[in-house]
């Protein structure tokens, strides 16, 4: 059996535009899956600055989000 690989994944968005934004929303699908060939061990969310409004859910592939 080959020996487990442990990833450490790390993904930046920026965003920027010429003027200045009042009000956005943007989803994000960033949180990683359990599979039958993986695992996930840990895993963290930051957002700066921190959104007025936060959820979390399944789609219907069974992504989190």
């Amino acid at each position: 059996m080959d020996k487990p690989v442990k990833y450490r994944v790390t993904h930046e968005t920026v965003y920027r535009y010429a003027a200045p934004v009042d009000i956005s929303r943007q989803i994000a699908h960033l949180t990683p899956r359990d599979t039958s060939w993986q695992r996930v061990l840990s895993h963290a969310l930051q957002v700066d600055p921190a959104p007025s409004e936060r959820s979390e859910g399944v789609d219907y592939f069974g992504n989190r989000y």
